[in-house]
């Protein structure tokens, strides 16, 4: 994962579409207490350009920048509810009763990107910071996580995207984080209700899908959330199991390890990206 954070004055040097000509005007606002946050954009046959946010406090206008892209290399930054839903929400992430802003950013393409850009106050400039976090395709939602932390980000892992099969046959395991002073902390493991209920959906959608289609990046991620709950033998047991059918066997996708290379493969990854502790 990769996280940035920056101020304004970096922001607004960065890149923007420019406005299509002929383009429809949208307008979204989201207020909760003193804060209300207002976005702009244009819209020309699928296309989003010219993306604005407003921020105000007490109905006094704190920022209005035009919305950069949040790529190193050049991509664009455009409304990741794409017109269809809503990109912007004002909410309180911390244990303070401050809200925070959120805008849902999509760099386009198949396989990227939704980023989560968040605006904080910071009472002794009497300004918002902002602080971002790649999602990767599979992006992101707001989730309830307990009274000191009233919301967080409830995302998938996307590192398993190609790891163990392709990808249209990858899983992924659920990852929670919480804000906290401009950083996201992940606390998935302490969320075990989460990822018990993702070993289920695993498990009822490998025995769907056995002698099907390859199943490996389901029994990948599986395994992830065994070690998450601190079972992880008992779900490289399944796992082993599993690889010794002849229908799991006969469906596995060429160009990805398989048999003990596969096991090798999982163990290792789990503990490079800190599943195995």
């Amino acid at each position: 994962m990769t996280r940035i954070a920056a101020t304004f004055a970096t922001a607004l040097a960065a890149l923007v579409m420019p406005a299509a000509a002929g383009a429809t005007a949208h307008t979204e606002t989201a207020t909760l207490g003193q804060v209300s946050a207002r976005l702009t954009y244009g819209e020309a046959g699928g296309e989003f350009s010219n993306m604005r946010l407003a921020i105000f406090r007490a109905s006094a206008p704190l920022l209005d920048y035009a919305v950069g892209a949040p790529c190193l290399q050049i991509c664009i930054a455009q409304p990741g509810g794409a017109g269809a839903r809503r990109s912007i929400e004002v909410r309180q992430l911390g244990a303070d009763a401050e809200p925070d802003v959120i805008l849902d950013v999509n760099t386009g393409g198949a396989h990227c990107c939704d980023w989560a850009y968040v605006y904080s106050y910071v009472p002794a400039r009497n300004r918002y910071s902002l602080a971002q976090h790649d999602f990767g395709d599979l992006g992101y939602r707001l989730v309830r996580l307990g009274r000191r932390h009233p919301f967080g980000f409830l995302g998938f892992d996307y590192r398993f995207a190609y790891a163990f099969t392709d990808y249209a046959d990858s899983a992924f395991p659920p990852q929670l984080f919480r804000y906290s002073n401009g950083v996201f902390v992940d606390e998935t493991r302490r969320h075990p209700a989460t990822i018990r209920a993702d070993a289920r959906r695993l498990l009822r959608k490998y025995r769907r899908n056995r002698g099907r289609r390859d199943v490996r990046g389901i029994l990948a991620a599986y395994a992830a959330d065994q070690y998450l709950l601190g079972r992880g033998r008992a779900g490289l047991r399944k796992v082993n199991a599993a690889l010794r059918r002849p229908d799991v066997q006969r469906l596995e996708a060429s160009g990805w390890p398989s048999g003990r290379n596969y096991v090798r493969a999982l163990r290792k990854y789990l503990r490079i990206w800190g599943y195995i502790r």
